[in-house]
């Protein structure tokens, strides 16, 4: 989380930190076994098929061939399926969000980092989406509507009822805060 800590002004505290669920990892540990479980399957139903095509003896050039390729297709299933567990790993090691006193930061990858951030006074609204696993393992989509930016998707964050209170709290801080003030400060920020 040092590149939201570089990102937040002297005058900005984090109120809270979240990240994405372990559900991620588990979604990938599954999709390679799913993958690994499909090239072995592959890898069998290749080799019964050349064994009953020798047994007839009709041997040919795609015999040879399909023969031949047989290691390479296990290798790229073994290739796809740890590509796509590394997806996840990096997904789930590299989403950061805070909450600041002034901002909500939503920030994704390791190499091409892409953050997206709103202020306080511009959230409008915000729905939390979780189904029968989201509620038994807590965790859920967090949508958060924004009045003149882009709205923002976060993932499956832990706790998202927790981090929605502490988000009203920060924004019915905001709107308590004298207009004055608020203008004041934002206009350091700014300059500063």
């Amino acid at each position: 989380m040092a590149f939201i800590d570089r990102m937040i002004g002297s005058d900005e505290t984090i109120i809270a930190r979240t990240r994405p669920h372990w559900i991620y990892i588990m979604q990938g540990f599954f999709l390679l076994v799913i993958i690994l479980v499909f090239g072995h399957i592959l890898d069998h139903e290749i080799k019964d098929y050349i064994r009953q095509e020798l047994f007839y003896k009709r041997e040919s050039d795609w015999l040879l061939l399909l023969y031949t390729s047989r290691s390479y297709i296990f290798l790229f299933c073994v290739a796809a399926a740890v590509l796509v567990f590394l997806y996840h790993l990096v997904f789930y090691r590299s989403t950061h969000i805070a909450l600041t006193s002034d901002r909500l930061i939503y920030k994704t990858g390791m190499f091409f980092v892409d953050v997206h951030e709103t202020n306080l006074d511009e959230i409008k609204g915000e729905q939390v989406h979780n189904g029968f696993f989201g509620r038994v393992l807590n965790y859920g989509f967090v949508e958060i509507d924004c009045r003149f930016v882009k709205n923002m998707n976060l993932p499956a964050i832990e706790g998202p009822y927790a981090f929605l209170h502490n988000l009203h709290k920060a924004v019915r801080k905001i709107e308590d805060t004298p207009l004055e003030q608020y203008i004041g400060r934002q206009k350091i920020l700014s300059v500063g």
